[in-house]
């Protein structure tokens, strides 16, 4: 179907072949089609793009944060000025750009934010670390030199027995935990595979009772949804996305259901509306009721599902809903965990929605139609100024040389 907008840019030219009547150079045609064929292309691909981007959720923490003191730069730049006499030269300029202080956190996911002066001191007083003054020298710095100071959180790590937060108070107190989404490529999402999920609109989630994921705040995200805990076994939960997902390329969400109303076919739900989940996601839906595990259901892209077997033996002998203990035992069991490499599915074939197509239809005829009144005008407004003889030229340009044409006559001033 998508080879249709491929052969407009020819239909195109066949019109403009039959309207100009064999006017237009080659040249002409292939402007039109290389034109339509590269907005199609470029069109095609986004769109495909967009239907195949997924995010996934990365956890990290804080491991350094800077303050940036203001300063200002030196900017040379070049300025063409004219004289008296209308004549043109460059002068050389030079200006000023104040740069206001500001503030950063640097993350162990590899990213940069800037944050608020209220923020920077919390995490500086949080972690009570030496601060580290350091200069950054430069021509293009007035007075020569700016300053900007750090605060590691290594330098507190460094003087602890272990950096675990589990193991370490001190540790468990002081550490950040940052989520970010980053953006993969899921070809699993929208493809017509045996992987292809039921398509649950919002509505119908809301009126099923499916979750969506939380939104991010204050740069981090509870794992846990369903119900109500205690702050700090929601901590324990960051901390464990935080401390172990980069490592072991992992991220856990807890999604409580009430069994008495919702069975176990309602987990298949849940992952049906997240498309499976994503690459790094280990999902753990329960039923409960009393204070009890009725059921559970966790899934995610693990090609043997060896932690999802395990977890649900663990409730069958643990039925009691107890959230540090489960905790733990996620910890004691991370090396059953291996994340799907995504790059397995690349041989998946994904087509554009029926949606796509039409827009892409729309935006390819769009281009056509204003590349024939471009041509088909520019050819006009080419032969208004041209002589007979030099617009056969132009039409045919395989000639050496416009051909002169001989009057029929010649007028003397001496012939009489």
């Amino acid at each position: 179907m998508v080879v249709i907008l491929y052969l407009i840019p020819l239909l195109t030219c066949g019109v403009l072949y039959l309207v100009c009547d064999s006017a237009l150079t080659s040249y002409s045609y292939a402007l039109v089609v290389g034109c339509s064929m590269a907005i199609t292309a470029l069109t095609h691909w986004l769109m495909l793009r967009h239907r195949t981007t997924a995010y996934e959720y990365l956890g990290g923490f804080i491991y350094s944060i800077r303050h940036n003191d203001s300063w200002t730069e030196k900017q040379v730049y070049y300025e063409t000025v004219r004289d008296r006499d209308g004549n043109t030269k460059s002068v050389r300029r030079t200006r000023h750009v104040y740069h206001p202080e500001y503030w950063v956190f640097y993350t162990t996911i590899g990213s940069v934010e800037r944050i608020r002066r209220s923020s920077y001191d919390y995490i500086r007083n949080l972690w009570n670390t030496p601060c580290h003054h350091k200069s950054i020298h430069g021509s293009d710095i007035v007075g020569g030199v700016r300053h900007y100071q750090t605060y590691e959180y290594s330098d507190l790590l460094d003087s602890l027995p272990s950096n675990n937060p589990f193991e370490n108070k001190t540790v468990f107190n002081t550490m950040i935990a940052i989520t970010e989404k980053h953006r993969y490529t899921n070809k699993l999402r929208n493809s017509n595979s045996i992987f292809r999920f039921e398509d649950i609109s919002r509505e119908e989630a809301n009126e099923l009772g499916l979750w969506d994921y939380p939104e991010i705040d204050r740069y981090d995200m509870s794992p846990i949804l369903g119900v109500d805990v205690d702050s700090d076994i929601d901590q324990h939960f960051r901390l464990l996305n935080a401390y172990y997902g980069a490592y072991y390329q992992i991220r856990f969400f807890l999604i409580f259901f009430d069994s008495a109303t919702q069975g176990v076919e309602i987990a298949e739900k849940q992952r049906a509306y997240w498309k499976g989940g994503n690459k790094n996601e280990f999902v753990i839906c329960l039923g409960i009721s009393n204070n009890k595990v009725d059921w559970c259901h966790a899934f995610s892209w693990m090609d043997e599902p060896v932690l999802s077997v395990k977890l649900e033996s663990y409730f069958h002998s643990n039925p009691e809903i107890d959230l540090m203990k489960l905790h733990r035992w996620l910890r004691w069991h991370l090396n059953d965990w291996k994340r799907k490499e995504f790059s397995d599915f690349d041989y998946i074939n994904v087509n554009l929605s029926i949606k796509q197509f039409w827009w892409a239809f729309f935006i390819t005829c769009a281009i056509n139609v204003a590349a024939f009144f471009i041509t088909l005008s520019a050819n006009h407004v080419t032969d208004a100024y041209l002589s007979p003889t030099e617009r056969e030229y132009h039409r045919n340009p395989t000639q050496d040389s416009v051909p002169v044409e001989e009057p029929d006559f010649y007028y003397s001033p001496y012939s009489h």
